[in-house]
């Protein structure tokens, strides 16, 4: 909720970086689980989904993004590729590119394992800190059309429909994933 949402969106990023790296016990550097039990499964299945309500993240994204200098391509082009999620093309190096006759084009290694996920957005247009959001792709914007109030952002708390909607787009046919008991008996194992 609120700003939560872009701790959790930082958090998706962080996830997404370490999985690259191969520094999460129970993936690969691919993604898959590497537990016998669940072998194969992506991260992004066992996470099954994000969602965010009364999210600011088009706006933090538009008045409070790491602003780099054009002469910096490289860094524009590092912090363009960590903040992966589902975040759509933001040109900031174009001009760059085509004013710099000292400009390389920087590899980007980090997979996007997690851009398949589903994600909805629940906002309200009365509510003035949160909005759909267009600066990311693949992300269902729920407008809960709340109908009261002025200033309406912590309405989703107390909104049946906006619980009911979360339930059945993310409770429903959830299939069991492992149990945290689960992955400590097979990190002991893993661990000798």
């Amino acid at each position: 909720h609120s700003l939560g949402s872009q701790v959790a969106y930082d958090a998706m990023n962080r996830i997404n970086l370490v999985v690259n790296q191969g520094e999460i016990a129970t993936y690969n550097a691919d993604a898959t689980c590497s537990v016998s039990s669940h072998a194969g499964i992506t991260l992004a299945q066992q996470l099954k989904g994000f969602f965010t309500f009364g999210s600011p993240l088009d706006k933090i994204v538009f008045f409070l993004r790491e602003n780099v200098p054009d002469s910096a391509y490289v860094r524009q082009q590092m912090v363009a590729n960590f903040h992966g999620f589902k975040q759509r093309d933001f040109d900031l190096v174009s001009e760059t590119k085509e004013a710099s006759k000292y400009y390389v084009e920087v590899e980007n290694t980090l997979k996007r394992h997690l851009d398949e996920i589903q994600w909805r957005n629940y906002f309200d247009n009365r509510d003035y800190v949160s909005g759909g959001l267009d600066y990311f792709h693949k992300v269902v914007n729920v407008d809960c059309k709340f109908g009261s109030g002025l200033f309406t952002h912590s309405h989703y708390w107390e909104s049946p429909a906006f619980y009911d909607d979360f339930y059945f787009h993310f409770m429903v046919n959830v299939k069991r994933t492992v149990t945290p008991a689960e992955v400590e008996e097979e990190l002991r194992r893993m661990q000798g």
